[in-house]
């Protein structure tokens, strides 16, 4: 467990690949290497943070993020796999071109209040394998950035999507929708 401000520095491979690991407050999982999360589960409370920063950097495991807890995917292919949930309002930070991979799968819950999640993309445009809301309404897709970005789902890996949030804007400047693979079932809207 990871009270306060305290830190995991995943800086090599492997380094979570197993067990259970608990971030509360204003702790942070800091993925700074390829395959540096891979396995386990995580949960993610307060305003705590993974803050994937390379290649490859989340490949496996599951990620549970709550309240307004983040997922901050600041390089090109940062997160390549597992399965991330998002509660609450808590936040998927697409921080880089390409921060997400066709591995990628992105699912939304509202049942505990709130949102149910929101991914923003911040004017950077990146591939997804799935957005699935898992229940009705759940999850928010937005650009909120200074450019225009696109959002593209190649469900080829992944598998399908279904979604049932909002896609908005989500400031001066427009997000795009594409698909690429698969099958995204839209309602809801």
């Amino acid at each position: 467990y990871f009270w306060g401000a305290s830190a995991l520095n995943a800086s090599a491979a492997n380094a979570v690949s197993g067990g259970m690991q608990d971030f509360n407050n204003t702790s942070s999982l800091n993925a700074s290497a390829a395959h540096a999360v891979n396995g386990g589960t995580q949960y993610f409370w307060g305003t705590s943070a993974l803050n994937a920063s390379a290649a490859n950097a989340v490949s496996g495991g599951t990620q549970y993020f709550s309240e307004t807890s983040a997922l901050n995917a600041s390089a090109a292919n940062a997160v390549s796999g597992g399965q991330q949930y998002f509660y609450d309002a808590s936040t998927l930070n697409v921080l880089a071109d390409n921060a997400l991979t066709k591995g990628a799968t992105v699912n939304f819950d509202n049942q505990y209040g709130d949102v149910g999640g929101t991914l923003r993309l911040n004017g950077y445009s990146t591939v997804v394998g799935a957005v699935r809301s898992l229940s009705a309404g759940s999850g928010v897709i937005e650009n909120g950035g200074a450019a225009d970005s696109i959002l593209t789902i190649d469900g080829s890996t992944a598998g399908n999507s279904s979604f049932s949030g909002l896609i908005r804007d989500g400031g001066a400047r427009r997000l795009g929708l594409t698909l690429a693979g698969g099958t995204l079932t839209l309602s809801g809207m």
